[in-house]
């Protein structure tokens, strides 16, 4: 049969099985990337255990993965060969950096400047590839840099850089080693071809080359993550020709910053840069007490300094002072990541300035201040010393998702607090997450619709644990009583619940804050508002994976192997494809403090449902893909949760669309589900439901 097709069809059959748009597409995995759950072997005690997957370590595994198909394409025949041969070289990935000076020997790279090396080497792979991957490295040698740096200036058509160093490894060992790689970004034709960087451990001291940088790739970057390292020494660097430059960066949709990145952000505003097109921003300060960037002028704008002056947002200087107009008016999503010791941010300043915000995320564990009157008692001092944030003065009406960060002591789960310890930090904690949690009124944010869980390892903890415990170590302070429907005044809210907070032993509604009584209270105020409370996995907080080892075999949904991962082209085509399920789901049950019965009705057991297989739908991944663009505006928000049950795992349908290849694509679905009965695994949550603990021992239809 390879006899019979032409080389052109062939070519077109090996793009659809590669299928690489996932790694070639100009964008970068968030907060609301989702998580994936896959079993593992434990090194330690050969045992096999549930772990969570991150996005990135995701995108890590369809690379390798495609490796190994590419390969195995390779070697069928020699006409395969030659005509898989270029893309062998397309998505090049290094996990061990140590291979790259043999690679450049492989390919015939020795020197920069040698003309018929050169164009050997472009002949040969520069010209196919598109991405670059290096993992971190363990050598602090400043010749592997230059070997890479080699590697990158040899690719011509490189769309696609990754460095994923972390500290204390890194692929900079000195300011060097990084500049090496900026003159090779800066003098090559890659800065008319990147539209992606992704860069970890940045020297602190290369923050003059990494500016030039970004002016060099001004022309077509959409993408940017930078992690700088902490100086080494004084905190004072020198820019020279980079200090105060003008930078119009008119492509750039999403930006990440992440580690001492205060100084660039500093010169960002005092050089007046241009993010016309900015729509998704993501900051990562760090856990340590390190000085907070100028976050609130970056956003929100106010007046800067030029060159010649102190570099600081918001510091008059005279007449040399200009107005930064900001970049916060613009943003669809925005990010911050810093921990409860960090000093205080002007929150409220910052939503009324993002008014197109869709999603915003914070650590909940934060310190909101108490407006108003304060119970006898009340330490306001002590409540000065930690960040304080409160809620926008006029409601935000667009958004829609909210991201909590930290929660590592919420429900019990073991983790450490920002300290490292436990005791009064521990309980701290949690009354800052109970009165952040009270503030998400739909008075204030109308349009929220669902809150998201953004802490992964919080969520490994809750597995390994079978969920929150029912008590708090010590003793736990009383949690927020609720007022009325849990909508109300901002400000009479956070006053009643700092004078339960402050007072255990005022009665309230709820009791003693335990794990689990505080999911419960979470949870009965998400129903009562109609908004969704979610994990990082994208499911409702509280359903978990199914127990290992059970006599049930594993289903195909949650089963996975070490090293295998349910792409993304599953999950599209499972969200586009797979009907609504609405009508086999348990009704709302009713809330407390309605004077009804908080009875439950058993839940209906739903349809088994095979997943479709990735040869079904691959031909339709791509025509799915051009009809949305690389980085697509916010999603629709979800509809109003329903309390999870002991019901059968559902994945939830996507968009609907009436193309006919869907339509067709849904009745092949439908029936496969005549001739295929796989059973679904039960799905194992946190949640207690009425009689519960009494009947412990009982059947499922003795509880119900």
């Amino acid at each position: 049969m390879e006899r019979q097709l032409p080389d052109e069809l062939w070519i077109q059959i090996f793009e659809l099985a590669l299928d690489e748009d996932i790694l070639l597409q100009p964008t970068l995995p968030t907060s609301m990337s989702q998580y994936a759950w896959y079993i593992h072997t434990n090194p330690d005690t050969l045992e096999e255990e549930w772990a969570l997957r991150s996005p990135q370590e995701a995108l890590a595994v369809i690379q390798r993965e495609n490796w190994d198909l590419k390969r195995t394409l390779s070697k069928t025949c020699r006409r395969f060969n030659a005509l898989v041969s270029p893309y062998l070289y397309r998505c090049l990935s290094f996990d061990d950096p140590s291979l790259i000076p043999r690679f450049n020997r492989s390919v015939g790279i020795n020197r920069i400047g040698d003309e018929k090396t050169k164009e050997k080497v472009d002949a040969k792979f520069g010209r196919y590839t598109k991405r670059l991957y290096v993992a971190h490295s363990k050598l602090q040698d400043d010749a592997l840099a230059e070997a890479f740096s080699r590697l990158v200036s040899h690719t011509p058509s490189l769309q696609s850089l990754i460095i994923d160093s972390h500290p204390p490894f890194s692929l900079f060992p000195s300011p060097s080693a990084f500049t090496s790689l900026a003159q090779a970004l800066t003098s090559t034709p890659v800065r008319k071809t990147l539209h992606t960087l992704h860069i970890h451990a940045v020297p602190y001291e290369s923050l003059s080359h990494l500016i030039l940088t970004f002016d060099s790739l001004r022309r077509n970057l959409v993408v940017a993550h930078v992690h700088i390292s902490p100086p080494k020494g004084e905190e004072d660097v020198k820019l020279g020709a980079s200090g105060g430059l003008h930078v119009v960066l008119s492509k750039l949709r999403q930006l990440s910053l992440s580690g001492r990145f205060g100084a660039l952000m500093d010169q960002m505003i005092c050089g007046d840069w241009d993010f016309a097109e900015l729509r998704a921003l993501s900051v990562d300060v760090g856990s340590g007490r390190v000085e907070m960037p100028d976050l609130v002028c970056f956003l929100c704008g106010g007046s800067t300094v030029t060159a010649g002056g102190e570099s600081a947002g918001g510091v008059s200087a005279g007449d040399g002072d200009n107005m930064w107009e900001g970049i916060g008016k613009n943003l669809w999503l925005l990010d911050i990541q810093a921990s409860a010791l960090q000093p205080e941010l002007n929150i409220p300043k910052i939503l009324d300035t993002c008014t197109q915000l869709r999603t915003f995320g914070f650590n909940a564990d934060w310190r909101f201040p108490i407006p108003g009157n304060h119970p006898p008692g009340h330490n306001q001092q002590q409540e000065q010393s930690v960040s304080q944030i409160t809620l926008p003065g006029a409601p935000h009406h667009h958004i829609h998702t909210i991201i909590l960060h930290g929660l590592n002591y919420a429900f019990n789960s073991g983790l450490t607090t920002p300290n490292g310890g436990g005791g009064f930090m521990a309980h701290y904690v949690r009354r800052s997450n109970d009165m952040n949690f009270a503030a998400l009124t739909k008075e204030q944010f109308p349009a929220l619709k669902r809150v998201r869980v953004g802490n992964g390892k919080v969520l490994q903890e809750l597995e390994k644990n079978g969920g929150p415990t029912s008590g708090s170590a010590g003793a736990e302070p009383a949690a927020a009583p609720s007022s009325g429907n849990g909508i109300g005044e901002w400000a009479t809210v956070f006053s009643q619940a700092t004078a339960a907070l402050n007072h255990p032993s005022s009665t309230n509604p709820y009791g003693a804050g335990g794990g689990m009584d505080r999911w419960e209270r979470w949870y009965d105020q998400c129903v009562a508002l109609g908004v969704r409370l979610e994990d990082c996995t994208g499911d409702v907080l509280g359903e978990l994976p199914p127990p290992l080892g059970d006599d049930e075999e594993t289903d195909s949904d949650w089963d996975s192997e070490e090293g295998s991962y349910e792409t993304e082209e599953e999950e599209v085509a499972e969200a586009l494809l797979s009907p609504s399920d609405s009508d086999s789901e348990s009704s709302t049950p009713d809330l407390k403090g309605k004077g009804k019965e908080n009875e439950w009705s058993p839940p209906v057991k739903r349809r088994n449902r095979p997943r479709l297989s990735i040869e079904e739908t691959r031909p339709y991944i791509r025509q799915v893909r051009e009809m949305t663009n690389a980085i697509p505006p916010p999603p629709t928000p979800p509809d109003s949760p329903k309390k999870p049950s002991n019901s059968k795992f559902k994945f939830e349908s996507g968009a609907s669309l009436s193309k006919p290849h869907v339509q067709e694509l849904r009745r092949l679905v439908e029936e496969c589900r005549l001739f295929e009965a796989q059973g679904e695994r039960e799905n194992r949550t946190f949640m207690r439901t009425r009689g519960m603990a009494a009947l412990m021992g009982a059947d499922d239809e003795d509880v119900f």
